[in-house]
């Protein structure tokens, strides 16, 4: 069992001892320090790390943990809108107990009031939605709050930048970004569905030099339309989806005058 594994057991195990047990009970106590040496034991090569769940996968830095495929815990912290858990820096008890508890609420495990708790002092841990940012980098974590899914948007515009900043990490001779890929095909999917949309969102070709990003674009959202004419499941359209918006990636290793 390797150091991620190890964590994410050590945090659902103590999660579910919560969800029994109250805050001053032997066994909650046990449950939090085995998960924080967990952490621990992870932060001592790097202080950062994040991590990310998907449907049917969990992805440590850039990483798919093949041990946790089908973990049962990923799905129920998507559906708590617990897309990515960031850790910015070392991280004491307080604040660790704090992430479990306010955690715990999200996920139903527990009852009460999860702002209140994490509005008890700073934290270096972040976590919530993946959605398409405009920093330096395609994805940005925004902290949960009650309201935070009604005012999350999505640009099309923004999915086309996150795709030309994938083909030139690809470019450069880095790994496909299989987590951004991902979040431009659930931004394609919201906007094919958005208002019961009755045409799909393809994009016009306005540039010579956007041909492979929108291009890709517009496959992506033809497979996942033509996966759900067929009735296929969701983690099967969703996996047409990226297949799309990725077939052309060696592509965009040939000089252009090329083809």
């Amino acid at each position: 069992m390797n150091d991620p594994v190890r964590f994410l057991t050590a945090l659902t195990q103590a999660l579910s001892t919560m969800s029994l047990y109250g805050d001053d009970h032997p066994a909650t106590t046990r449950g939090l320090e085995s998960a924080l040496k967990r952490l621990r034991e992870l932060q001592e090569s790097d202080p950062k790390l994040q991590v990310t769940f998907l449907s049917g996968e969990v992805v440590f830095g850039s990483e798919v943990v093949h041990e946790l495929e089908s973990w049962e815990w990923s799905s129920r912290f998507v559906k708590a809108g617990v897309e990515r858990i960031e850790m910015l820096s070392p991280v004491d008890v307080d604040q660790f107990g704090r992430f479990l508890s306010h955690l715990a609420i999200r996920l139903g495990l527990r009852q009460g009031s999860s702002a209140d708790i994490w509005q008890m002092g700073e934290s270096p841990i972040r976590y919530g939605q993946v959605t398409l940012g405009q920093g330096q980098s395609p994805l940005e974590i925004l902290r949960l709050e009650p309201t935070l899914p009604a005012a999350v948007t999505y640009s099309l515009r923004e999915e086309r930048e996150t795709m030309d900043w994938v083909h030139n990490e690809i470019q450069n001779g880095g790994k496909i970004p299989m987590v951004e890929a991902d979040a431009v095909v659930r931004s394609l999917s919201i906007a094919m569905h958005a208002e019961q949309a009755m045409v799909l969102p393809l994009l016009p070709l306005k540039e010579f030099d956007q041909y492979t990003t929108t291009h890709s674009m517009n496959v992506s959202v033809l497979a996942m339309a033509l996966g759900e004419y067929l009735e296929l499941g969701g983690q099967t359209v969703r996996a047409l989806g990226v297949a799309g918006l990725l077939h052309d990636l060696g592509k965009t290793c040939i000089p252009g005058t090329s083809w």
